[in-house]
């Protein structure tokens, strides 16, 4: 058209024309006008524009302003990075390969501008109705203030929240606990007992709190940081009756968590929902020493004359003393080191990482939430439908409810955990998305931290004949450090010989069966040993030859001869 409208002006010479209209253009056709990248992001993107007030500049009501997004003319400059959002994609595809797989959520922000860098919300954003009725939902961003209109049924007020419910976050929301009571004064060497199940009367709604621990595993009395890396339920349980649920929520809160939080004793095992944008930016908050920055996707607008109508203005604020951050962090490095987030070493290639798995009640939701000095990101794993169990064998797929039934239960190729599928999805897009950015290491902040070797077994200050295992130099606040060694039974003590207390059952937790097996028998118990490996995978990497659990637990009070079982992994 531009050739032959050349030579009707006199502009190009016929013989020119006819030559250049036999070249080809050299153009590649986008035909598909529907699909454009990133979709989730996108989707809270314009959410974004059209509900939350900070746009008011272009717009009094959400009408106005999506009718602008569309119709105005205007540039948007956001925060996606393009790599990182195509290493999000392939990691969820690489893990969840079937379409009778769960879904899949991962937000990754910057810890520091907060600039949310890559958003996935589910398995196809573009998917038909009829094939996926829920393609649309962005599950990264389930109930997230300001992003949508939904009525509530009781009210009938209409609240500013994106579509769907969050989901329960598990032990995910554990860092929250640990770091108000760091907050509080205590400290990771402050000890607990850890019984397969401990019960606290009065504490549910004037009924009894009964928890258990993953797989109804006992670990004696145990340090705060053994307790993390191990994710303890009965001692968590502990932890947020000492320190009041009141704290715990209000710390999440002000580390990034803007779903509705109830301050229940069971928010620290997870009960109330949250998303994945507001996970990856709390963590990202330990990240960032402490301070908070709230997610922006957006930096700038600028209308069709140039004129810059919007700028973003959001700032960080002091969620956290940076000292306090510092220590969760030491101890979430752990978690992925040789606790429940192992699954996670093989694609950080040495670099230096923290985080924490989740699993809801009975594997219906499962996270990971980890994070580098340079980038925080939130792994969920689940159905949109609702929550689902996710287990190979439902002894019940559907219950009756009043007018019909609900699925309780949707076989699954394994045991979905936060140790298996999210943690593996984390490492897969972190592997990729810090591909050639430098190492960077964890700073320990200027805040008076006191560094001393303790013993993870008891807390104390480790004893030279402690095994190296077992021996890991921790930070403290300043008076919170342990100042004494304490006698571990089948350690040898300064003159040689092996401190004993046959009154109580040691804590073989970890041990080698062969070491188990000879420091019980040496202190008058007989051994039953059950090969069974960690049922589901969801403590993290299962390491063959090791205690996993035992019964009686450590610490408890036996008699000589008594019998003590012990569960090893083949």
């Amino acid at each position: 058209l531009v050739l032959k409208r050349m030579e009707e002006l006199g502009w190009a010479q016929p013989a020119k024309v006819q030559k250049a209209t036999r070249s080809p253009l050299g153009l590649t056709q986008w035909e598909d006008r529907e699909h454009y990248p990133a979709p989730y992001f996108v989707d809270y993107v314009k959410r974004l524009i059209k509900y939350d007030p900070r746009f008011k500049a272009l717009g009094r009501t959400p009408n106005i302003r999506e009718k602008r997004m569309f119709t105005g003319g205007l540039s948007i400059y956001t925060t996606l990075d393009r790599n990182m959002q195509t290493a999000a994609e392939r990691a969820i595809n690489q893990v969840l390969t079937l379409k009778s797989d769960p879904h899949g959520a991962l937000v990754a922000v910057n810890p520091t501008t907060g600039y949310v860098r890559a958003m996935v919300g589910g398995r196809d954003f573009f998917a038909k109705r009829k094939e996926d009725r829920h393609a649309k939902l962005n599950l990264a961003i389930l109930a997230e203030p300001n992003l949508g209109r939904v009525a509530a049924p009781a009210s009938k007020k209409v609240l500013k929240l994106a579509p769907g419910t969050g989901r329960q976050a598990g032990s995910a929301f554990k860092p929250f606990a640990l770091a108000a009571a760091l907050q509080a004064g205590k400290s990771l060497a402050e000890r607990y007992p850890g019984p397969s199940v401990k019960i606290f009367p009065g504490l549910n709604n004037g009924a009894p709190w009964e928890v258990h621990n993953y797989a109804d595993a006992s670990f004696g009395t145990i340090p705060l940081l053994t307790a993390t890396i191990n994710s303890v339920n009965t001692v968590y349980a502990q932890l947020i009756v000492d320190v009041g649920p009141e704290k715990v929520v209000d710390v999440a809160e002000k580390m990034g968590i803007r779903t509705h939080l109830n301050p229940y004793y069971s928010a620290v095992l997870g009960s109330n929902e949250v998303n994945a944008l507001g996970m990856a930016s709390a963590y990202g908050t330990l990240a960032n020493n402490g301070r908070y920055h709230p997610p922006v996707a957006i930096t700038k607008i600028v209308n069709s004359t140039g004129k810059l109508v919007y700028q973003d203005k959001t700032r960080s604020t002091n969620a956290i003393e940076p000292g306090i951050a510092y220590i969760a962090t030491t101890a979430l490095q752990r978690v992925i080191l040789e606790g429940t987030g192992t699954a996670a070493l093989g694609y950080l290639g040495g670099r230096p990482a923290a985080g924490k798995t989740g699993t809801a009640q009975e594997y219906q939701d499962a996270w990971f939430a980890g994070y580098t000095p340079d980038l925080a990101a939130a792994v969920w794993v689940g159905y949109p439908e609702g929550q689902i169990q996710m287990k190979p064998y439902c002894t019940a797929r559907f219950e009756a409810v009043p007018g019909g039934q609900r699925e309780v239960c949707r076989p699954t190729r394994i045991q979905v955990s936060g140790g298996t599928w999210p943690t593996e999805i984390w490492g897969a897009f972190m592997s990729r998305a810090l591909a050639g950015m430098p190492v960077a290491q964890f700073k320990v902040p200027d805040a008076g931290l006191v560094a001393v070797t303790i013993d993870t077994r008891t807390g104390c200050l480790a004893a030279s004949a402690a095994p190296y295992d077992y021996q890991s130099t921790q930070y403290f606040a300043p008076g919170t450090e342990p100042t004494s060694t304490c006698a571990v039974p089948g350690d040898e003590d300064g003159d040689g010989e092996v401190d004993t207390d046959d009154q109580r059952v040691p804590s073989v937790i970890g041990y080698e069966r062969g070491a188990a097996i000879s420091l019980l028998e040496g202190k008058g118990f007989d051994v039953d040993v059950v090969e069974e490996a960690e049922s589901g995978g969801g403590r993290g990497r299962k390491k063959s030859g090791k205690v996993w659990r035992q019964s009686p637990g450590g610490g408890s009070e036996a008699d000589e001869g008594d019998t003590v079982t012990i569960w090893v992994n083949p």
